[in-house]
């Protein structure tokens, strides 16, 4: 300990600027360097939440864009399926009906029975609805056959139900006839 008195009193003014800058050096760190990290460290925490931020918002933009075309996409499928699909009015509407009905009934072999329509007004649509109501009889292989093709028909007709039975004896049927009652709608564009 004599010894660090001797220096400190033979070099009085040395030490006492040395411990004058180690005081200042101390007052700096405490003041200054420790606030500023945490400052940095906060600084990094707001720089974390602001990727994710930016990650979220481009993410729900991919989310909107995809949204807005799909939308894009129906409404124009929409469009072409009033305009090259759905008949224009309703006498079109019974016309394809009735012609295709009867071409594949014939195409397969059945004979036609009684047919009822019924047009229908779709509440709050500029739609209109053509029903109708057909009956065939036939093989069953035949009515199977027509039921396909009624079915992938470029023609736009729903199967609304199907009622299928052994057909009434007459007069030059064979025993193995079945008799098939159909209920088809299509729709069709504007007015009656």
């Amino acid at each position: 300990m004599i010894l660090w008195r001797r220096v400190f009193v033979e070099r009085r003014a040395t030490m006492l600027a040395l411990t004058a800058l180690l005081a200042v050096n101390a007052a700096v760190l405490m003041l200054a360097v420790l606030p500023l990290r945490g400052i940095v460290a906060g600084n990094a925490d707001q720089v974390a939440r602001a990727k994710l931020t930016l990650a979220d918002a481009q993410a729900k933009k991919t989310r909107a864009e995809t949204t807005r075309s799909s939308r894009d996409r129906t409404q124009a499928d929409l469009k072409k399926f009033y305009a090259d699909i759905l008949p224009p009015d309703f006498s079109s509407a019974r016309r394809i009906t009735h012609m295709e009905i009867a071409r594949i009934g014939q195409e397969c072999g059945l004979r036609a029975g009684p047919r009822d329509f019924d047009p229908a007004r779709l509440r709050d649509s500029p739609l209109g609805e053509f029903k109708t109501a057909v009956s065939f009889t036939g093989e069953y292989a035949s009515i199977r056959k027509f039921i396909y093709q009624l079915e992938t028909s470029p023609s736009f007709l729903v199967i609304r139900s199907i009622e299928l039975g052994q057909a009434s004896q007459s007069k030059g049927q064979s025993g193995g006839s079945l008799g098939v009652t159909l209920q088809i709608s299509t729709f069709y564009m504007g007015d009656k």
